[in-house]
């Protein structure tokens, strides 16, 4: 009866041990832009111009738009589990002054999968490219904090964004994969580099000192 008892423990503390090494269980940090330099997409710290986390485009995906971390009950989460691919659909907003894509994005650790990401362009209206798959690069187990630069979009010029996707059905190494896996979302933005130029230094001239005899 006790091996029955300690082999039951030892499950027990497996099942466990997979379901938290499966899951985060603490939040990014939140984010430190100010808001006239971000337009968001999913955070808690901002607005966002999303209209719908999951539309109907065939996607095996479930979506949460409020999962909770063990480590923070209080900030929302962005979870898709079975995740093959993704769409958000946005307000159509011009985020050509943007200059890069944040995600603050989590896989389980072993993963070995390649996440892409592209905004979406709207032809109607909009100019460039409409839209260009980039890899977020990923470390498994850990959140990650990513910024993406608009020029690695090669054409996009996000004048006219009204949606976004994310597409996970490749392997590491590139092949195509089409099982699902879970990926945990945050801080989902476009942001605006701070302005580092100097403004010239106009030195008034000396004053002129009055001649002497």
């Amino acid at each position: 009866m006790r091996n029955l008892f300690h082999k039951s423990g030892i499950i027990v503390f497996l099942i466990l041990s997979q379901i938290l090494f499966s899951q985060p269980t603490t939040v990014p940090a939140a984010p430190m832009m100010a808001a006239t330099d971000v337009i968001s997409i999913y955070s808690d710290s901002y607005t966002d111009i999303a209209t719908n986390y999951n539309p109907g485009w065939g996607q095996p995906t479930t979506v949460n738009t409020t999962y909770l971390t063990v480590g923070d009950p209080a900030n929302n989460v962005l979870a898709y589990t079975g995740f093959t691919f993704q769409g958000t659909e946005l307000t159509a907003t011009d985020a050509s002054s943007m200059d890069f894509l944040h995600i603050d994005v989590w896989v389980a650790a072993g993963t070995d999968r390649l996440l892409k990401v592209t905004p979406v362009n709207n032809a109607t209206g909009g100019t460039g490219a409409n839209d260009i798959l980039v890899n977020v690069p990923l470390t498994p187990g850990a959140w990650n904090s990513i910024d993406i630069p608009k020029s690695d979009f090669t054409g996009m010029t996000w004048d006219n964004v009204f949606q976004l996707k994310f597409d996970g059905q490749f392997n590491g190494d590139g092949s195509a994969q089409a099982a699902g896996f879970d990926v945990y979302l945050d801080n989902i933005y476009f942001g605006k580099n701070a302005n580092t130029s100097l403004v010239p230094l106009t030195v008034p001239p000396a004053p002129m000192m009055a001649a002497t005899d």
